[in-house]
């Protein structure tokens, strides 16, 4: 740790060095101050007095300091911005221990800081010194934010690399078997479950402190679904997180509609990984359950065989959904038991409608997949469907 000599003398000459800065008082100005001139001297102002009365370590400094490494990022100082920063951390360190989480505000503006001066190692070793915080810290809520953002980075890793991009983050993560080559598979797969050892982290956190209702909650089992379905995790991942989903809509009391969505989602999954008996099964036992409990037709029609057909998986935006315009085609198809599509047909479409994108509307529908729809409770072979398509271009 620095020394409190050190740290004093480092406080006094950015208060110095600040207010060193400022224009005289009283003399001709030729333009006004700028706000970040403003912001300065506000700071300056601050740092000062709470030297004065807490000395080099006291606990008023931390805010000044963060908002001072935060103004110095921002204008692109980032050689300041980090020196400023170590010394907020001092100071937090001093007056928190060093395990503390209050920390994390400002690591995070270090590593900001060092991505913006390219150094991607210094970075690196900072998030896994946050993720230590983090796990020491398991009974306080705000290490569910860290594992969150760690998580995300890493889904954004993944994202680039697949798109082609090769980042230092891949060989400082070893995600290659061989830490700085292999396959490129094998380290999507890596990433992959990175990114989901940390979103499942951040649950576990947040089950433990009895936060069912929270949106967090949901919004990081539904990343732990999303990731699975879009890079190939395993089956169990994404499906344990929608029964999770439904345990949290009994926990919270949700209405019987909301409880049966969440049930046909679990279908939709079996579906989409070809778990069709399973799928099947859910789905008649959702079905049966809203018609013993009573819950109204068209309520249960707009889970099972709504107007619009229901693309899967539901947590994309449906294709099939447009806004009304001038021009327009009306297609019929059907919809087999297994949610697979059958004789595409266009019945009309409005005269400016180009052939090009006739075909695209059928190639769409032709190449996705839909919850199967229910006729007179049972699940037919196929069911005829027509819909009217908005064409934007």
């Amino acid at each position: 740790m620095v020394s409190l000599e050190a740290l004093r003398m480092r406080v006094a000459l950015i208060a110095i060095v600040l207010v060193a800065s400022l224009p005289a008082i009283g003399s001709p100005q030729p333009v006004p101050a700028s706000a970040a001139e403003e912001q300065r001297r506000v700071i300056a102002e601050r740092i000062e007095e709470a030297r004065a009365k807490g000395g080099a370590y006291a606990k008023e400094l931390i805010d000044p300091l963060t908002s001072l490494a935060e103004l110095y990022r921002e204008s692109g100082d980032h050689d300041l911005a980090v020196a400023v920063t170590d010394q907020a951390l001092q100071v937090i360190r001093a007056n928190y221990g060093l395990r503390s989480l209050d920390q994390a505000p400002l690591i995070r503006e270090r590593i900001r800081s060092e991505e913006a001066r390219g150094n991607a190692a210094e970075a690196w070793d900072l998030e896994q010194a946050l993720l230590t915080l983090a796990r020491a810290n398991l009974g306080d809520v705000r290490s569910a934010e860290v594992f969150k953002e760690i998580g995300d980075k890493r889904m954004d890793l993944l994202r680039r690399f697949d798109a082609g991009e090769f980042l230092p983050q891949v060989e400082l993560g070893c995600y290659f078997e061989k830490c700085t080559f292999g396959s490129r598979k094998i380290a999507a797969r890596a990433m992959l479950a990175d990114a989901q050892g940390n979103y499942s982290a951040a649950i576990r956190v947040l089950l433990v402190a009895g936060q069912y209702s929270s949106a967090e909650l949901e919004d990081l089992e539904l990343d732990l679904v999303k990731s699975t379905y879009w890079y190939g995790g395993p089956y169990q991942t994404g499906r344990q997180s929608l029964r999770r989903l439904i345990a949290y809509d009994v926990a919270n009391a949700q209405p019987l509609v909301n409880r049966a969505d969440a049930l046909l989602q679990i279908g939709d999954w079996d579906l989409l990984y070809e778990r069709r008996a399973l799928a099947l099964d859910t789905y008649e036992a959702t079905y049966e359950f809203l018609k013993r409990e009573g819950v109204e037709p068209a309520a249960i029609d707009a889970l099972f065989s709504p107007e619009l057909p229901i693309v899967l998986p539901v947590f994309q935006s449906n294709p099939l959904a447009t806004s009304p315009s001038d021009e327009h085609v009306d297609v019929s198809f059907e919809i087999t038991r297994y949610g697979f599509v059958e004789r595409v047909k266009v019945l009309a479409k409005t005269p400016n409608v180009s052939d090009e994108a006739e075909e695209r509307l059928v190639r769409l529908i032709e190449g996705r997949r839909f919850r199967p729809r229910v006729v007179d409770g049972e699940l037919p072979r196929s069911t005829p469907v027509e819909l009217r398509y908005y064409v934007s271009d």
